[in-house]
Formats: structure tokens, sequence, C-alpha cells
């Protein structure tokens, strides 16, 4: 049986005789959605059952949440994760703030600091990161990794054979000790 995801559209294949009659609740491993598949009518969307208490209206609203829905869309808070939230009426709308956040994490990145989210405003702050000598007052002065220990060894040596070079060039120096080879080699340079 040939299926494909309802929300993502992966293709699967799967044997008829390993599936039990019914519905099956089915996973998706690209998406991770949960969707509804049946041997004879095949995969469609997993829609929650509304009960009849759900179906009736609500009669009474408390002056708090009168308050939550009187709020406009750019004050109501609500959660970065969920683009059906009141803060974000539109795509449009949604797409720009995931973009002014992604900026403000490469910012926050590209000074040396790592983007924090504030629980009160709902936007994301810049913070110094304490694994920065120079940023963080000195903390772990004197540790260096061994990757700048290596790349300041291999820089040296570069500097030191570009300027043999140079010297070998302009018959500043010659350097008897290297094959002619070697000589020649640097001095074409």
């Amino acid at each position: 049986m040939d299926i494909n995801c309802p929300y993502c559209g992966t293709h699967y294949e799967l044997d008829d005789s390993l599936l039990p009659e019914g519905d099956i609740k089915v996973k998706c491993r690209i998406c991770s959605n949960v969707f509804i598949l049946n041997k004879n009518s095949g995969a469609f969307k997993d829609e929650p059952h509304i009960s009849a208490e759900t179906q009736k209206p609500a009669t009474q609203t408390t002056a708090e949440t009168a308050h939550l829905f009187s709020q406009t869309a750019d004050s109501a808070p609500a959660s970065s994760n969920s683009p059906e939230s009141s803060e974000h009426s539109s795509v449009d709308d949604f797409m720009r703030s995931i973009i002014s956040e992604i900026n403000s994490a490469v910012t926050a990145e590209g000074t040396g600091g790592k983007h924090k989210k504030d629980s009160d405003s709902g936007s994301v702050k810049a913070t110094l990161s304490s694994s920065s000598p120079s940023l963080s007052g000195g903390k772990n002065k004197g540790k260096t990794s061994p990757f700048q220990i290596i790349m300041l060894i291999i820089l040296a040596v570069m500097f030191l054979i570009a300027a043999a070079s140079a010297l070998v060039h302009y018959k500043i120096i010659n350097i008897p000790f290297l094959p002619s080879g070697v000589s020649d080699l640097l001095s074409s340079f």
C-alpha cells in the first residue's frame, strides 16, 4: 500500500498484510505529526473529536477573559513557537517576527554573546557569554584551547616561510643548507 503523510507529503510503502483492520495512529518520521491510517481509506489527518460539551457556546465570561480578548494583537502575550498565536495576525507578521529573531540571534552571536528569550516581553536579548575571556572580564584568563595553539604554530611557520622566501628572492640571504631545488623554488616567488 502506498501512502503519503497528509502533513508533509512523505511517501511510504507498506505491506497490506501487516496492517490491522480499522484505524491506527501513525507518526511521520520526517515531520513527527500523527495521522490516522486505515487499510481501506488510506491516510488522513488526525482530527480531534469534538464532544457535545465543547460545541456549546460559553454563556458567561469573566472580567479576566474579557480583558484578554480586548487586548490588541501586538500586546497580547503569545508563545513564540505557535504560528497560530494572536500575536501574529497574518503570515507576513509571523515571518517578520521570525526574521527579526534570527537577525538578533546572529547579531548576538557576532558580538560574542548568546541570545536569551525574555519571558516578560517575548523578545530575544543578547547577554555576554561567560566562555569568552575578553568579554567576561577575564574569568577564563590563561586558558587557551589546543586548536588555538595549533593555529598559532601553523601561522608562525607560514610567516617564517614567507619571510625566508622574500629574503632569498631579493638575494638578501643565501641559504646554503637547503638543496638547490628548494632554494630555486623559494627564489621563484
